[in-house]
């Protein structure tokens, strides 16, 4: 996107190895010729959002997994990759929420919080 105008959009549908979700956030990291993006956290409905007792076993169990695994697309290759995340101090299901990230000195590795 150097010149502003000149955007070429598309309409992909996500592989049915990324599941579909709504709220989540995505980050964009300076990872490959055009880079990549992140996607974590996000929820099936509406009751998961916020602090809502009415959540089901299932929206809390698949919610958690969109923290658990979070989903990442290489924008010049069309390829979506999963990776598990780690540590005793994970979220629990979690949408709405905002994300940053930060880079090493050398710019070989990220660190996404929220």
């Amino acid at each position: 996107m150097s010149t502003m105008g000149s955007e070429k959009w598309y309409n992909n549908t996500f592989p049915s190895s990324i599941p579909a979700r709504k709220s989540a956030e995505v980050v964009w990291l300076p990872i490959g010729s055009q880079g990549t993006l992140v996607i974590i956290g996000g929820a099936l409905n509406h009751e998961i959002m916020g602090f809502g007792s009415n959540i089901t076993d299932e929206q809390r169990t698949v919610g958690k997994s969109f923290v658990d695994n979070v989903h990442l697309y290489d924008i010049a290759h069309d390829k979506w990759y999963t990776q598990q995340t780690s540590g005793d101090d994970r979220p629990p299901a979690t949408s709405e929420f905002c994300t940053s990230y930060a880079a090493s000195q050398d710019g070989k590795s990220f660190q996404v919080s929220f």
